[in-house]
């Protein structure tokens, strides 16, 4: 591959949520990919992949191409038939999928969209956390995430909605250090991300204490004071 090549896979490896994108062939013959790819640009001109798990490759394929077309202005450089062909021609797979790359966002995705909670800003290690995306149409909009430990380890995490329309997203950092937490929507990083969150160890965080004054009771008005000591943490 070149490197134009190896890049243009990368971005769509980027954009493309639930499924690994290496090539220009096997990875696009069902027609579940396009259609994620196109959502990315479109959200609301398909339904979610999972919807179309039902329909055959041909027919996610033309519906995928028809959107791109009509709403994209991406130029039908090949057929639907010609993408699921096994033997289909990958260069034209490729010149076709390129046109994705220089063509704007039908709708600033990310725009409206805030990630919060102790997840994303430090919690302890050994303990439950969570962080949660907020927005609007938050159910119309795909997400990657990925959050990786201070060894270099991807971490799992377990994915919650609310009937308020949040999305939560919990998982254990079992070690202390910094981790990585990657929050994409349709390949866009959102504000603030890759998050760099450090959990603490329990049993230093025990140690530590808190004196003064300011704890009991003071003079409205009046400034006073307390300490956190936290030398025992090194």
């Amino acid at each position: 591959n070149s490197i134009g090549q190896t890049c243009l896979l990368e971005w769509l490896d980027s954009v493309v949520v639930r499924q690994s994108i290496s090539n220009f062939a096997s990875d696009w013959r069902d027609g579940s990919a396009l259609c994620s790819l196109v959502r990315a640009f479109a959200p609301s001109s398909l339904p979610p992949v999972s919807a179309l798990e039902d329909n055959t490759p041909l027919v996610r394929a033309q519906s995928a191409m028809k959107v791109a077309t009509e709403t994209l202005g991406v130029q039908p450089l090949l057929s639907p038939r010609e993408l699921i062909n096994p033997e289909g021609n990958q260069i034209a797979i490729l010149a076709y999928l390129t046109q994705f790359r220089f063509i704007g966002k039908q709708t600033a995705q990310s725009a409206d969209l805030a990630v919060i909670g102790p997840g994303v800003t430090g919690a302890l290690a050994g303990e439950g956390t969570s962080f949660s995306i907020q927005g609007s149409d938050i159910f119309e909009k795909d997400f990657a995430i990925t959050i990786t430990s201070p060894d270099g380890r991807v971490v799992d995490f377990d994915e919650i909605t609310s009937p308020s329309g949040d999305c939560s997203y919990q998982y254990t950092p079992t070690i202390p250090g910094t981790y990585t937490v990657d929050v994409r929507c349709a390949g866009e990083h959102l504000k603030g991300a890759p998050y760099s969150v450090t959990h603490v160890d329990s049993a230093k965080v025990a140690s530590c204490s808190v004196t003064g004054k300011g704890l009991n009771r003071a003079c409205v008005g009046e400034p006073t004071e307390f300490l956190i000591d936290c030398s025992s943490m090194g």
